[in-house]
């Protein structure tokens, strides 16, 4: 006797389930439910999906902006640079068959910082070209008398790729100030931006001094501004923190015989219904 497969829907979507049968985006595996892996890219690889993966979850995050460096020619200034913006963020589902023979994966730097200059722009994070983030754009630099340095903005949505994308925060602006030398007025760096998870640097520095600016400490997060008070130096902003990619699996092992519900005994595997 012929076992006909149960009444499966039509036009599912990747993960969508009928009773104990999930569709993996090119046939419907028999499978009692899902377990989650999670892998995590802080450098650049290759993503292999595992075995019996259905669909996964594809988050990006870009490199997050240096701050702005500081020159100050004389000992009346308090000056500081911009901090710098956070690498935008991007996500996406993907099913098995468009990573089947996997996906190189480029993971975008933080911004170097230039010594008494424009911090540099944190460079994009990319899922092959399924998944994109851009990097955070750098702080401006200050110099005396100019005004304080630009905040650097969040990474753009332009050229972003995936089903939802979103810019990253901007950084703080910098300040100038004029006083007596020894004062001791306080001029506070621009703040790093936070990347999409958190992570933010400020630089604050009284009194007679300088200080560089502090790097970004969250998965593309933007480095503060550098600060100078009272005092003659040329010094850097902080470093953009670089980014990172998220996979998240979703996988489903098929069985090889038994009831999946709704057509008796049966097997199936990944190339579609095998009833018998």
């Amino acid at each position: 006797m012929t076992i006909q497969p149960p009444p499966f829907p039509t036009s599912p979507a990747v993960g969508a389930r009928y009773k104990n049968w999930v569709w993996n985006g090119t046939s419907w595996v028999c499978s009692p439910g899902p377990s989650v892996n999670i892998q995590v890219f802080n450098a650049n690889g290759s993503y292999f999906p595992s075995p019996g993966m259905t669909f996964a979850i594809v988050e990006t995050v870009g490199g997050g902006g240096a701050g702005g460096g500081v020159n100050a020619t004389a000992a009346t200034f308090g000056l500081s640079g911009g901090g710098g913006g956070a690498g935008g963020y991007s996500r996406r589902a993907v099913s098995a068959g468009l990573v089947a023979g996997g996906v190189a994966i480029t993971v975008g730097g933080g911004g170097p910082p230039g010594s008494g200059a424009n911090g540099a722009a944190g460079a994009a994070t990319t899922f092959g070209a399924l998944c994109i983030a851009n990097g955070g754009q750098g702080g401006g630099g200050n110099s005396n008398p100019g005004p304080g340095g630009n905040s650097g903005a969040g990474g753009s949505m332009v050229g972003a790729v995936g089903d939802l994308v979103s810019a990253g925060n901007a950084g703080g602006a910098g300040t100038s100030a004029t006083f007596t030398t020894g004062e001791g007025q306080i001029t506070p760096g621009g703040e790093g931006a936070g990347g999409p998870w958190g992570g933010s640097s400020l630089v604050a520095l009284g009194v007679a001094g300088s200080s560089p600016g502090l790097p970004g400490n969250g998965p593309g997060a933007g480095g503060s501004g550098g600060v100078v008070n009272d005092t003659i130096a040329e010094i850097t902003g902080g470093s953009g923190a670089n980014g990172v990619c998220v996979v998240t699996e979703y996988v489903f092992s098929p069985v090889s015989t038994g009831d999946c519900g709704g057509g008796g005994m049966a097997r199936v595997g990944f190339d579609g219904w095998d009833g018998q």
